[in-house]
């Protein structure tokens, strides 16, 4: 999901916020960091940061973000 289509996200109020850090993908065996956003009405936004293509080219972090809408 690309960022511009986070326009539901707007107005929302946030409850929490959590980083988790060095999380091991279990398909790669690669390390990542998770930012898991909760709002007060029950959905979350999750972005997690895939550094697969750092590996590959030195400097390239891919981001995914994923979203759940109430």
């Amino acid at each position: 999901m690309n960022i511009e289509y986070l326009d539901h996200l707007k107005g929302k109020c946030i409850e929490s916020a959590i980083l988790i850090s060095d999380d091991k993908d279990r398909v790669t065996g690669a390390f990542r960091d998770i930012l898991v956003i909760r709002f007060d009405d029950g959905s979350k936004l999750i972005v997690k940061s895939y550094d697969i293509e750092e590996y590959a080219s030195g400097f390239d972090i891919k981001y995914v973000v994923e979203g759940e809408k109430k």
